[in-house]
Order: structure tokens, then sequence, then C-alpha cells
């Protein structure tokens, strides 16, 4: 054989293998997922034809691939268009096959699986104190499955409903400051801690969270009960709404519900009722004018909004209080039950308007005393509001609880 012919035979072979391997198609699947996540080791799964799986080199403008067999680690570090590139060895270099287009979506995640190192749900209060911060863990997220600490969050603490207790964190890792860590010490069984509006810091981009929901698990502390011969005596707190009264007429009388409670704030701002705080009803000391007014302040949020040019603007708005909301009271009551006879007496002591709170679907979340007055010293207030609205007295709903159960 001549080397001319030789020479010509080698280009045939090396024209028809360079023809077969571009005329090749690939195909691609992701395995067990339908979708590519940013910061997520996806796995592809690459063939071409009777191709080699080693004979592959796959390539992307978006992140790092890696190969085992026919399954390729494809790590993506953003979100968005991704173009895939698929070439085949030669005996001269490389061949392309083809490009796809793919796209990456950014990593989500459903509320954090556990904070401070316990289950999502419940925590023990010696664990919760002793970790004095906040920091959550997202074992089921598309991102990286460690723990992360947070830069912003606000803490609420909720018993039975009513909310005890609120405070906004922020800054790097921020601690629990000393009010906070007095509070969590009083918590007792059943007790909800409620981290809401969480900023997660070092996870790529800062990432929000809705919500995280700890309930406190502590042993039993067994209560004292005040016993003098044959009767028994207990505090007791209950909450009312004059509106969800049985013995009121099912009709709209939302506005003159709410002015109950605005009639109690100006008699205390005028100095004809005196109110106490909200967390200490047996307080010596009642509050001043001016810390009342603070209490029924407009409340003022801070929201981030961008603008034209994408500068991210932080907008101050405030939200009067809305008395026609604040039909709802709490009532604290004192029971003496006398073992012998069966009988039992109850006393009213205190009572206090309520703000309700509600989630971001509209559904109740707890519910915050805003200041306790004496009810023997507001009862002549409440009897005349009762006279000028005989159809939703404060007496019915204080005595309905009882009336129904007979």
């Amino acid at each position: 054989m001549s080397p001319l012919y030789r020479f010509l035979l080698f280009i045939a072979i090396t024209f028809n293998w360079v023809n077969y391997a571009s005329a090749q198609q690939f195909t691609l699947s992701i395995k067990n997922a339908n979708k590519l996540v940013a910061d997520k080791n996806n796995q592809l799964q690459i063939t071409a034809g009777k191709t080699k799986c080693s004979d592959l080199i796959v390539t992307a403008d978006n992140g790092n691939i890696s190969r085992d067999s026919c399954v390729f680690s494809f790590v993506p570090t953003r979100k968005g268009r991704t173009v895939l590139s698929v070439a085949v060895k030669t005996k001269t270099g490389t061949q392309k096959i083809g490009d796809t287009v793919l796209y990456v979506e950014e990593p989500t995640c459903n509320p954090a699986c556990y904070v401070m190192g316990a289950a999502h749900g419940q925590i023990p209060l010696n664990k919760l104190m002793s970790a004095r911060r906040l920091s959550v863990g997202f074992p089921d997220c598309n991102w990286k499955e460690v723990t992360y600490f947070v830069s912003r969050y606000t803490l609420f603490v909720v018993r039975k409903s009513e909310l005890l207790y609120t405070q906004q964190f922020s800054g790097n890792n921020p601690e629990f400051d000393p009010a906070t860590l007095d509070m969590l010490g009083k918590l007792e069984q059943g007790d909800e801690v409620w981290f809401r509006s969480v900023q997660v810091i070092d996870a790529g981009p800062a990432r929000y969270v809705s919500e995280l929901k700890l309930i406190i698990t502590r042993e039993k502390e067994e209560k004292e009960e005040e016993m003098q011969g044959d009767v028994v005596t207990k505090i007791i707190s209950r909450k009312i709404s004059l509106s969800d009264s049985a013995l009121t007429p099912k009709q709209k009388t939302a506005q003159r519900d709410s002015a109950l409670t605005e009639i109690l704030v100006n008699k205390v701002l005028a100095g004809k009722l005196k109110a106490y705080p909200a967390r200490n009803y047996h307080s010596p000391t009642p509050l001043s004018k001016t810390e009342v007014g603070k209490i029924v302040a407009a409340e003022a949020d801070t929201m981030e909004v961008e603008d034209l040019d994408g500068t991210v603007l932080k907008k101050i708005i405030k939200r009067e209080l809305d008395y026609s909301q604040l039909n709802s009271f709490k009532v604290l009551e004192k029971w003496k039950h006398n073992l012998k006879t069966g009988k039992t007496d109850v006393t009213v002591l205190c009572i206090a308007p309520v703000k309700n709170y509600y989630n971001d679907d509209g559904t109740f979340f707890a519910f915050e005393p805003l200041f306790w007055v004496d009810y023997p010293e507001a009862k002549t207030i409440l009897d005349n509001y009762d006279a000028k609205h005989p159809d939703v007295t404060f007496e019915h709903a204080l005595w309905d609880i009882y009336l129904r159960e007979q």
C-alpha cells in the first residue's frame, strides 16, 4: 500500500468518526428530582448512543460537574439559565455533541426542622436557656445541611393563646438579652416560644424563614392551693368577648362593642380610673398616663421597598390602634369552693382589654392584655355602658359561660 493511499484511508476513517460523533444525540435525566436547585448536588444521568460514559465530557457555565460512571454530579452556584455542553473524546481530541439549556431554581426551605439542636416542636427549658441564642438547622432543605445562625428575628412567648412577651433581635448572631432570659426562666410546661421573621446568615444570600415554633417541656411543679378548713381558694383567669356571648342577638355591633375599651382608655387617661401593668395585676403602683399613652399609641412598622433603580429603601408606616377590633377582655377571678357543701363563690377581681394578633393568612395567633383595671372600681363605668347597650352587655358576656353550663 502506497503512502498516499494510506494517507487517504486515514483521512476517510477520521472523517467518518467525526461525522459519527457530530451526528450523535445525548439524553439527560435528573435523578430523584424534576428540577435543578442551586447549591445542591444534583445528580444527572447522561448518555450518548453507544459512546462510553467514560468518553463523555460535560461542562457547564454555572458551577462544577464531576462524574461517577454515567452519573454526573452538578452543583450550580446560582439560579437562572444555565448552558450544559456535552462532548466526546476522539482520537484527535474532543468533538462537541451539543448543548442544552437548563434552568436552576433558588433553594427553598420549609420551616426549619430543628432549632438550637432540638427537634422542631418540643425543647427542654434548660436547653433553650443554655443556648442563649437562636440557631437554625435545615436537614431537609435543598441547600447546605448544616446549622446556621441568624441576624434578625422576633421572639414571642405564648401561654394558652396569651402573648406574654415579645422582643426583637438583630445583629451578628445576637444573644438573648437579660430580660428575655428572665422571661424564659419563668416558662411552664406547654408554653410556646415562637421565632418569626427569621433572617438566616452564612447561607449564601440571606434567607428568611417565616416562623419557628417550640413547645417548652419541663418537670411539672405542683401549684399550691390556699385551703382553709373545707374551703379551697383559686385564682382563675379567662378570656371573654362581647361579640361571642350567646345571650346577645347575632347582629353586627362591632363598633358599639369596641366602644367599651375606648371608654376605659379615656377614663384612665383622664385620671378617673387607675390602670395596672398587664404582667403584674397585683402591683400596688398604677401606670402613669404617659405609660398608658405609650401602650395605646400608634405602632410603627418598618417595611423594605425596592425603588425603580433597584435601591432598597426602608419605609416607616404608622398604624393607629383600631378600637373596633378590641372587643375582648381578660378576666381575673377568685374562686372559693366549699368541699363540704359543694358551693362555689366567684368574685371578679380585675379585667383587662386585650389586643388580638393574627397570622398573615388571617388565622388567630395570640392575644395580649393592655392593662388591668380593678373590677369594683370600674363597675360603675361597666354598668353605664350596659345601660346604653342592652343588646351587648359586659355583664352578659362575663357570666355567659356559667349560664351555658346550667
